[in-house]
């Protein structure tokens, strides 16, 4: 596989969500909302921004506390947090205060089930810090039983599966190997359209191209190689 970050569509609208994001209306900095099906790159960009353009990005998890919240944002700010929730909460936003960066939040949804998605809101009322919140498809409407907060929501993006289409761009970006039409519509087919099960039949396809001396690999070839694993 090529070693490139792949401009997929929604990478596309979310970098040009962020753009939006960052303009101030009335002078307020809102928070955007980036939601969809598992398996579509929303992780994938979070880290992607976190590496290439040092944006901080924490993930929440099940169970997670404000304290645990608030210390894993303070890291990712590359500072030590403090002892107490309190303390860390004011470290915060002195940080911000200083160096207003965007911050992602990813897998939202845990915060939206335990309520500490209040402190988001505090953390953007008080900072007008650009917050990025992403999660399952279902995360607009599960904020929307918060709605101080969704009123502060100015840009949503939605990650959306792979058409066929799209996944004949993103092979041409990423794959080392040519892929036949028929080929790009089993990807499809059996990738569900989701960005991780549709690199990894690329990878296959790689491999199969390697083992076999191809230049090109087409359906029959991938349904061999799916015939061979149902036979283990």
């Amino acid at each position: 596989m090529i070693d490139t970050f792949a401009m997929t569509q929604n990478v596309r609208r979310f970098m040009a969500g962020l753009e939006v994001l960052r303009r101030p209306v009335k002078g307020r900095i809102g928070i955007m909302l980036v939601y969809g099906p598992y398996g579509t790159g929303k992780t994938e960009i979070g880290d992607w921004c976190y590496t290439n353009h040092a944006i901080p990005y924490v993930r929440a998890t099940d169970g997670i506390t404000r304290r645990e919240l608030l210390a894993n944002i303070v890291s990712a700010l590359e500072e030590a947090p403090k002892y107490r929730s309190a303390d860390i909460f004011e470290q915060l936003l002195n940080i911000l205060d200083e160096q207003s960066k965007p911050i992602i939040i990813d897998e939202t949804d845990y915060l939206v089930a335990s309520g500490i998605i209040e402190t988001v809101r505090d953390i953007s009322d008080m900072t007008n810090a650009p917050i990025i919140l992403m999660g399952m498809d279902t995360l607009e409407k599960d904020l929307k039983n918060y709605a101080h907060l969704i009123d502060r929501v100015t840009v949503r993006v939605r990650f959306e599966l792979f058409s066929q289409a799209e996944i004949a761009n993103y092979a041409e970006q990423v794959c080392e190997v040519r892929l036949t039409d028929d080929a790009i519509a089993f990807v499809h087919l059996h990738g569900k359209g989701r960005l991780r099960m549709t690199t990894t039949w690329l990878e296959r396809a790689e491999r199969i191209a390697g083992l076999n001396r191809l230049e090109e690999v087409s359906a029959a070839h991938l349904e061999a190689y799916l015939e061979k694993e149902r036979q283990r």
